[in-house]
């Protein structure tokens, strides 16, 4: 949301709509502006529309006017326009239906589905999911966000911010002379990278990768720092640090 009141001009040389942060807006061939759910001070994560305290609105800056309707994962938002098709390729006619945020999807698409089955997503933001049907205000060791399914909810933990993005990193920064070995020993880089980490005790002899990479919010004094490059080490050493920052994380 912005940090200054977003001025609306009668009558506006362009329209400006406002959807939640991480969705994309979607404007119907009638001329309707829908989104899905995204977390958002001035959204109400239990009736999952807009809230309705003007007051807290206010404090955004964000007039109602400007806010497209919000509506529930799964809902279908129109179908692809004769126009639409011409520029993408896409057959005119193909529903266009709303989903959810990017964990939920992910959530979704690795069968998390009932509150007595957990999820460690190992991606660029490593965390343990779980979800449930209440939305969780005071919860100390998780936070509450919008799941798949309408009315649902995804309890993501305390999590590491660029995680797995560190081997990736570590990955590309090795360059060409890891990709030839590679290439010579038959591998794929991330499996020749990770047959040199194994090779490696756990630990990686004292070498340490000190996280968070992308600090979190909470606290942006941290910098990542890695004291010291050697190979399957360093791959063996991020790995390392990646599990010990989840144990760290409550």
């Amino acid at each position: 949301m912005p940090d200054a009141p977003v001025q609306a001009t009668e009558p506006p040389l362009h329209r400006v709509w406002l959807c939640p942060p991480g969705q994309f807006g979607a404007t119907t061939a009638e001329g309707e502006h829908r989104a899905g759910q995204g977390r958002d001070a001035v959204q109400d994560p239990d009736t999952w529309q807009w809230t309705e305290d003007d007051a807290e609105l206010a404090k955004s800056g964000i007039p109602r006017a400007m806010l497209v309707d919000l509506v529930l994962p799964g809902h279908v938002l129109g179908e692809v326009t004769d126009a639409a098709a011409r520029h993408t390729g896409i057959p005119a006619g193909i529903p266009v239906v709303d989903t959810a945020n990017d964990k939920a999807v992910e959530a979704l698409g690795c069968g998390l589905r009932t509150p007595d089955t957990l999820l460690v997503s190992l991606g660029t933001y490593v965390a343990g999911m779980a979800t449930g049907p209440r939305n969780v205000r005071d919860a100390t060791a998780f936070w509450t966000n919008y799941a798949s399914l309408p009315h649902s909810y995804l309890y993501e933990s305390g999590g590491v911010r660029r995680g797995m993005w560190t081997v990736s990193w570590y990955r590309d920064l090795l360059g060409e002379e890891a990709a030839t070995r590679a290439r010579e020993a038959g591998l794929d880089i991330e499996d020749y990278l990770n047959s040199e980490a194994a090779k490696v005790p756990p630990g990686s002899e004292g070498l340490l990768t000190v996280l968070d990479r992308l600090a979190p919010g909470d606290a942006p004094f941290r910098k990542g720092t890695i004291p010291g490059f050697d190979g399957g080490r360093t791959t063996s050493s991020a790995e390392d640090g990646i599990a010990a920052r989840r144990c760290s994380r409550r």
